[in-house]
């Protein structure tokens, strides 16, 4: 090869200018035609980019831009020179689509996450609006999906958490309210049917599903309460007569 030439020239004690000369521009046609197999090699690779960015075809995306970026000013200017403005362009947005599908792909599993991942989700969220709308259509919907599953995930944890938060606090309210209205002056048969009527209100509120019908639980829970005490009062009143 023109390396092994080269090299049998170069270590020639007697080898004439001439020789080191042809041997040089020889090594230097070699690697101007090296250098030019990988930049025909890589435009063909740029202009054959898929459409958008997939699992499957993140990994040959992703390999292309790094081809690219390594190269030196002069190479990319040669490369840039055999692509179209469209090839430039959708390279340049196919790297920084590939950069948010990282990301996204990166959050935890949708069963995994937890309210401390929202930071996490909503930084990513960000980065994927902050796209262009072409650089958006470049990540697969595939990939969105995991993002929005994430973010569905946490809104459903959040509820949650509203939702127990909206329970404790309507038994409290319900607790204090029994205290405000127990009379005095109970019998132990009266406090263990009002305890039992509190206690009933309170079973009211579980496998609640929104904070309407916590507020509806709360409502129909101190009617039992009520009722409790007037039965109580009317039972002293017919005991009296």
């Amino acid at each position: 090869g023109v390396i092994n030439y080269a090299n049998t020239v170069f270590a020639k004690e007697d080898a004439s200018q001439k020789e080191i000369n042809d041997a040089t521009d020889a090594l230097k046609e070699a690697i101007t035609a090296a250098e030019n197999a990988v930049i025909d090699t890589l435009v063909q690779k740029i202009k054959g980019l898929p459409d958008c960015v997939t699992d499957a075809n993140k990994d040959e995306v992703e390999a292309v831009e790094k081809a690219y970026d390594a190269l030196n000013d002069s190479q990319k200017k040669a490369v840039d020179k055999k692509l179209s403005k469209d090839d430039i362009t959708k390279l340049s947005d196919m790297e920084k689509a590939a950069e948010v599908a990282d990301k996204i792909n990166i959050l935890p599993e949708t069963d995994k996450i937890t309210e401390k991942d929202a930071a996490k989700v909503a930084a990513v969220r960000m980065a994927f609006d902050l796209l262009t709308a072409s650089q958006k259509d470049l990540i697969s919907t595939e990939i969105l999906a995991k993002l929005e599953a994430a973010e569905d995930k946490l809104e459903e944890l959040q509820e949650q958490n509203a939702l127990e938060a909206a329970v404790a606090s309507a038994i409290i309210r319900l607790e204090d309210y029994s205290e405000a209205k127990a009379l005095s002056d109970f019998t132990d048969e009266e406090k263990a049917a009002y305890k039992e009527a509190v206690e009933d209100g309170i079973k009211l509120f579980e496998d609640l599903k929104n904070q309407e019908e916590v507020a509806t639980a709360l409502t129909n829970a101190k009617a039992l309460v009520h009722n409790a005490l007037k039965k109580i009062e009317d039972d002293r009143v017919a005991a009296a007569e």
